[in-house]
Order: structure tokens, then sequence, then C-alpha cells
């Protein structure tokens, strides 16, 4: 059963895939969890999520996120997790790489610190690798996640203020890819036809528990 706290997005937050705009966590997450739905090698931590636990609000929030949530998982079948990243309204992304123990940042924007994007990355990862060991057996591999050595891919740069959520959106997009492709500038050309294709994706799709679009 999906767990409709995380299955919806608000016309406000669909309204930001249009172009310039800052895309909001609403529209990452939803798109997030669309992506790894029916994939048990994928795995997506909403920034919600994230948030609660790594910060001590509610710590039991990501048992509630798996317990009653989009679909089982099972730690050991785990080879991607994809964490989203922010901080002062600029989004990264980190992806872990289970079966070559590594962790990928991907950040489309070099006037962010590269030295404090890197710094939250690993706290982040670190804060958050014993919270998912401990939800279950199964989930023990994910101790690991902050011994895991940590490599920037030099990945193309947005040229304005506004695409770091869109190119967080492409990385998801591209999970099944090759490092190369991620680092690939033709992947993301025409990023506005892009954000109009998640914004018709997220629309279409029967688990967005919000009908006013229907």
């Amino acid at each position: 059963m999906v767990c409709t706290e995380w299955m919806e997005v608000t016309r406000a937050a669909l309204s930001t895939l249009r172009p310039r705009q800052w895309v909001m966590d609403q529209v990452i997450d939803m798109f997030g969890i669309k992506t790894t739905l029916h994939r048990p090698d994928l795995l997506y931590l909403p920034s919600t999520v994230i948030v609660n636990c790594t910060k001590k609000k509610n710590p039991c929030i990501w048992n509630q996120y798996i317990s009653g949530t989009y679909k089982p998982v099972n730690g050991a079948t785990i080879r991607k997790v994809f964490i989203p990243l922010i901080k002062d309204k600029h989004w990264w992304a980190c992806i872990c790489d289970m079966e070559s123990k590594t962790n990928y940042i991907l950040n489309s924007s070099n006037s962010v610190q590269s030295y404090d994007v890197h710094n939250t990355t690993i706290d982040t990862v670190a804060k958050l690798s014993p919270i998912l060991a401990r939800s279950s057996p199964s989930y023990y591999p994910m101790r690991f996640l902050h011994s895991h050595r940590v490599i920037t891919l030099k990945v193309p740069q947005q040229s304005n203020n506004f695409d770091c959520g869109a190119h967080v959106l492409r990385y998801l997009s591209m999970l099944d890819c090759e490092l190369g492709d991620w680092q690939n500038p033709d992947n993301y050309q025409r990023m506005p036809d892009f954000r109009k294709s998640v914004m018709m994706q997220l629309l279409s799709w029967d688990a967005n528990t919000r009908t006013e679009y229907k």
C-alpha cells in the first residue's frame, strides 16, 4: 500500500516545475519515489525523512516510511541509494553505490562552496547510516554507508540560480545510466522540456493522491 504522506504534490509545488522556478521538495520527493517504486535495487530517501531523522525531530519517521510506505525493502538487494540534499536553498545529490562502496556527490553549482557540500554530505550520511541499520536486520548493510569512499563527480553546471532542483530530478531519471552519462552535458540540454515532462508524469501518475488536477 502506498503511504499518502509522501505521495501528494500541491498545486504550488507543481508550479515550481515551470521554467525559471526553484523546484520544491514535494516535487523532488514524489519523482524520487515514482522513479524507484518498483525497483527493489533502488532506494530513495525523501528529504522529509532525512531532515527529521538527522535532526532527531522524529527519528521514528524512517520506520514509518518503510513500514507503511511505498514498497518492502531489503537492504541486501539495494544497489543504489539516492539522497537529495539541500542547504541555503541549493539542491544537490548523493548517490550511494553499494556494489562499489562509493558515495558519489553530484553538485550542479560550483558557486556553492564545495567544502560545505562535501562536509554536509558526509555528515548527513554518517547520521543516516545507523538509523537505517537499526530499522531492521535486513538493513544491516546500510550501516556501512558512512564508511564508503566519497567522490565528487564533475557534472555539468547550471547556468542560472534556479535549476539545481531540476538537475537533481535529472540525476534521478538517470539512475540506470553509467557514470559518464551523469557527466555528459548533452543530458542537461532543454531543461524546460525536461521540467514539463516531469510535471506531466506526476500529473498522470495514479498514485498522486491530489485529485484537483485529474
